[in-house]
């Protein structure tokens, strides 16, 4: 807020300025306090996104010959 200003008469004291900056402090407080009491109170559904996921099972050895009949095109986006 006093980033910019270059001249000491220009800060002031400003009343309203700490009761606002008191209220916010004072909201934010009970909205944090408030999530930290409900916390594990609540049993939402894990998204998928964020569930566990198994390891996958690597494929086994593979002949040449099986290898070359299968040709198989590297992208980002192929999943094995």
């Amino acid at each position: 807020m006093y980033l910019n200003t270059y001249v000491w008469a220009h800060i002031f004291w400003s009343e309203t300025r700490v009761y606002m900056a008191l209220l916010m402090g004072a909201a934010m407080a009970v909205i944090m306090l408030s999530f930290a009491a409900l916390e594990g109170e609540v049993d939402a559904p894990v998204p998928p996104s964020m569930q566990q996921q198994e390891e996958p099972v690597p494929p086994g050895p593979v002949s040449v010959d099986e290898a070359l009949a299968r040709p198989v095109i590297a992208t980002l986006d192929a999943e094995a």
